[in-house]
């Protein structure tokens, strides 16, 4: 266990607070988007407080890596770095489906719609 938890923590606790900084600025977007009759408090001020004080701890999480795995600086960058770069590479991806395969594209945004 001492081998394997550094390994699959760190890009965990990193992935799921990417998630959530990603969520806080799908809500801005959204009401950007599709304007409806929701607070200002609702559709913008707390996301954006939201998104920047995650975003803080994110930076903080990955400046201060080691003392999550316990692992020398060198592997734990490379894990926490592995995450961004992962969802990078799938973010880029789906550009290129909504530009060169938009049919594609649309089938994959409706099978996340019916979930």
């Amino acid at each position: 266990m001492l081998q394997a938890l550094p390994w699959a923590s760190v890009p965990s606790a990193i992935g799921v607070l990417t998630c959530q900084v990603l969520a806080a600025l799908a809500v801005i977007a959204f009401f950007r988007k599709h304007p409806m009759k929701v607070s200002r408090w609702r559709s913008l001020l707390a996301p954006v407080f939201s998104a920047a004080v995650l975003m803080f701890f994110l930076w903080q999480m990955i400046t201060h890596v080691q003392l999550l795995s316990g692992l020398p600086a060198g592997p734990n960058y490379a894990l926490a770095f592995s995450v961004l770069a992962a969802g990078l590479v799938a973010a880029v991806y789906a550009l290129y489906l909504r530009f060169r395969s938009p049919q594609r594209f649309a089938q994959l945004s409706s099978l996340v719609r019916l979930q």
